[in-house]
């Protein structure tokens, strides 16, 4: 569906209280054929608990320029520990407003991952659109799109083996006059770093990363307006060591290579326009622990080991001799450290407006509360949606 008032999305910072799989997340942004809305969603695995959001966006709205919303639903679906790509080309239908413009772009809107079944712990999730191509006249665009994904999980909570989530992808459609809109430069950024189980990442030295666009066409002057939407997000997460407890448990699995997910954040945090350059932050950040986190846990969750993992593994540990029984009685199993190591990757792009009638950055902070107990992922109580005046 088609407007004349376009909101961009900038990404989002979601935490949960202590660690979880990957059952449920989300931050898109949504046109119902007369607003807009900022959705975010949220669901745990086994645990209950609550998620902390902020998902950012930058609203545009002028004549020359128009946008069009939707949405692709990739099932993503195979073994685990195995990367899964799904590609599809393609074909976007211009309705009238958006017909012979000079300038198009297709920018990510958001997404929406979940599992249709038993939920497993993150490792890669890439989420990729191409430039478009006009076709038919200037019409239709053409272009591609992609997601990959790898899980695993190895643990006691993980109940089945293989990979079942959807993945939906928003994506939206910027067309304009060429007076009005350009479209600059790709803008990338990246972060790389590793952390261990005595010392936990930290969010500005590890999460915070810089580009500088030097465009020598970009526009210029106090007319000009600039926002960044992302095209390509890229995490890879790699486990490099766990607790005795939950190692000996693991080496009993076929694989258990995946990480609880604590923090999770993929934002354009600021743009600041000066005289000979533009400055991007980006935030690009996850988290598998954090000091205290098990404080969190419901006390009716901190579980005794013996009811809960099979019976092999119980006596795997009991015959561990660097391991005591009585350390892991009402040890939780829900919020344990890992090890590990996180490198991301995004790709945005540069829109610049000229005398636009309406724009502005804003956030939609909130939070979910979830039920756990392997509830339905799909279901309505993992949605937050905030209407965007």
């Amino acid at each position: 569906m088609s407007t004349g008032e376009g909101v961009i999305w900038r990404g989002y910072h979601h935490a949960w209280r202590y660690n979880h799989r990957l059952n449920r997340l989300g931050s898109y942004l949504e046109f119902d054929g007369d607003d807009w809305e900022c959705v975010h969603t949220a669901a745990s695995g086994t645990g209950p608990d609550t998620a902390r959001f902020c998902d950012l966006y930058t609203k545009v709205a002028g004549d020359g320029v128009a946008f069009q919303s939707h949405t692709e639903s990739f099932e993503v679906e195979g073994d685990e520990n195995v990367p899964i790509t799904v590609s599809k080309s393609l074909t976007s239908d211009l309705e009238s407003p958006l017909e012979n413009r000079d300038t198009y772009e297709v920018l990510l809107n958001g997404f929406d991952i979940y599992a249709a079944s038993d939920a497993d712990k993150l490792q890669e999730l890439s989420l990729h659109v191409d430039r478009p191509t006009p076709t038919d006249g200037r019409t239709s665009l053409d272009f591609d799109a992609s997601v990959e994904f790898r899980g695993d999980c190895g643990t006691p909570e993980c109940r089945e083996d293989g990979v079942d989530y959807t993945v939906e992808m928003r994506y939206l459609v910027v067309g304009g006059d060429a007076d009005t809109v350009r479209s600059g430069p790709a803008i990338s950024a990246g972060t790389d770093y590793a952390w261990s189980m005595s010392q936990e990442p930290d969010q500005k030295r590890d999460g915070v990363a810089n580009a500088t666009v030097t465009d020598s066409n970009r526009w210029t002057g106090p007319s000009v307006e600039n926002a960044v939407g992302l095209t390509d997000v890229d995490v890879t997460l790699t486990k490099t060591g766990d607790p005795p407890l939950i190692a000996a448990a693991g080496a009993l699995a076929d694989h258990a290579e995946g990480m609880h997910l604590l923090e999770h954040d993929v934002a354009i945090e600021s743009i600041t326009t000066r005289d000979d350059r533009i400055d991007v932050e980006f935030l690009l950040f996850y988290k598998n622990w954090e000091a205290g986190m098990k404080r969190a846990v419901p006390p009716d969750f901190l579980q005794r080991i013996g009811e809960f993992i099979p019976g092999d593994t119980e006596q795997a540990i009991r015959d561990d001799p660097s391991l005591s029984w009585t350390d892991v009685i009402d040890a939780s199993l829900f919020a344990h450290k890992s090890a590990g190591e996180a490198t991301f990757d995004a790709t945005a792009r540069l829109l610049q407006f000229d005398s636009p009638d309406t724009f502005h950055h804003n956030a939609v902070p909130g939070d979910i509360d979830w039920e756990g107990e392997n509830a339905d992922a799909s279901s309505s109580d993992a949605t937050h949606t905030t209407l965007i005046d």
